[in-house]
């Protein structure tokens, strides 16, 4: 099965996924995180990227961020979404999802994954 995604620039991303269970599972994660409050998602990324930020449980904030990565791409295929988001964004951020995790994910995989978080947040706003 293939998504295409369209965006404003008129570059057409196509997404293909495979019937694989774990394709199955980040997608209906994705969608489940359509009810979650947006308060955690950002509590989440100035956990990492804020000012203050120290060490953390990266294992379990890296868990929580991939959630949101994968509802975000789910969530940019919508048409409004997609006329909104940058083709290079959803490229960056497909590109980080495909790779498999790091097994030693410290501070900088986690950094990487809120930042691409983060980018495709500016692009939908609030219209997780």
């Amino acid at each position: 099965m293939s998504l295409l995604l369209t965006p404003s620039n008129s570059n057409i991303v196509e997404r293909s996924f495979s019937p694989e269970p774990e394709t199955a599972r980040r997608l209906l994660v994705g969608l489940r995180l359509a009810h979650a409050a947006e308060t955690t998602v950002y509590d989440d990324l100035e956990d990492v990227l804020g000012w203050h930020s120290g060490p953390q449980d990266c294992e379990v904030l890296a868990e929580r961020l991939g959630d949101m990565l994968d509802h975000l791409l789910v969530r940019v295929q919508v048409p409004n979404l997609a006329a909104r988001c940058s083709a290079d964004a959803v490229v960056r951020a497909q590109t980080l999802q495909a790779q498999p995790p790091p097994t030693d994910a410290g501070i900088g995989h986690l950094r990487l994954l809120a930042l691409t978080v983060l980018g495709l947040l500016d692009h939908v706003g609030d219209d997780l």
